[in-house]
């Protein structure tokens, strides 16, 4: 029997303002410390209906170390994605030994529904009168006449040739990510630069969503940019035990750069995802 307690006291949690939020509660009953993992899965299969909530549900720091008779409180968001059709999602909650595996502490597994509701369409606005629009159409007609005779130059080109008062700016280059699999190359730290120790780590951009591999588990998140300032955030990720530890440590400086991440810079075939701590992702287009 597992010595680990998970606790939800509630069974159903509604989405108010694009979120939802839960609280559950781990106890190590044991009498050794232990790295405890909580763990998000689909709704157990043949059990009750609920679309399954797991691809935008994350919990705080996932993996904490407990003392014996220790209690720990993991928060876990809930924000389902613009346009997530109303109704009620489920989400199967395990916590187990970080050195074994989820199954092992599967009869401590507890269920909790996430509700999306219904949006009720705004009040149509009341029409403006037609008559409103013919007299401002109207004024606008008259003011215009007047200011063109009244500031109209005389000769308005001396010499016959007028140069354009509108010179054509100055193109900006274009930062462009979205739609393309970048592969990572190399994580920065100040000076430190590592190289990534698996090929797999990657990202991609669609829309308002980022997706991709930390080098062993896949991750999604929101993702939004105005021009080359980013914000990640509300990133989900699969609890799979990696290894080596190289792979587990990469796994997490990836995350914590990209979900730290403000700036976004490309040239050519490689992309920086830059933090304001002075650590940086290195990519390559795939």
């Amino acid at each position: 029997m597992s010595t680990i307690v998970l606790v939800l006291p509630v069974a159903q949690v509604t989405v108010s303002q694009g979120r939802a939020v839960a609280t559950a509660t781990v106890t190590n009953n044991g009498s050794v410390a232990q790295s405890i993992v909580l763990g998000v899965f689909p709704p157990a299969a043949g059990g009750a209906s609920g679309a399954s909530a797991v691809a935008w549900t994350s919990v705080d720091r996932p993996q904490r170390d407990l003392q014996p008779g220790a209690t720990e409180q993991f928060t876990v968001t809930f924000t389902p994605p613009a346009g997530t059709a109303s109704g009620t999602y489920a989400a199967r909650f395990i916590a187990y030994s970080a050195y074994g595996a989820p199954e092992e502490s599967a009869d401590q597994a507890r269920r909790l529904e996430v509700v999306v509701p219904s949006v009720a369409p705004p009040p149509p606005r009341p029409g403006t009168p037609w008559w409103v629009w013919v007299v401002a159409a109207a004024l606008v007609l008259v003011v215009g006449t007047v200011a063109f005779l009244v500031l109209r130059p005389s000769d308005p080109c001396p010499g016959g040739s007028c140069a354009s008062p509108f010179p054509s700016p100055t193109p900006t280059p274009t930062v462009v990510v979205e739609g393309i699999t970048w592969t990572l190359t190399g994580i920065r730290e100040g000076d430190a630069i590592t190289v990534p120790a698996s090929k797999k780590a990657s990202l991609r951009v669609e829309g308002s969503t980022v997706s991709g591999s930390s080098g062993c588990n896949s991750y999604k998140g929101t993702w939004k940019r105005d021009g080359e300032t980013v914000a990640v955030s509300d990133i989900a990720t699969t609890l799979v035990l990696c290894l080596p530890k190289e792979v587990a440590q990469q796994g997490a400086k990836f995350l914590s750069i990209l979900r730290s991440a403000t700036r976004v810079t490309t040239d050519g075939d490689t992309m920086q995802l830059l933090t304001d701590d002075d650590r940086a992702l290195r990519f390559q287009r795939a």
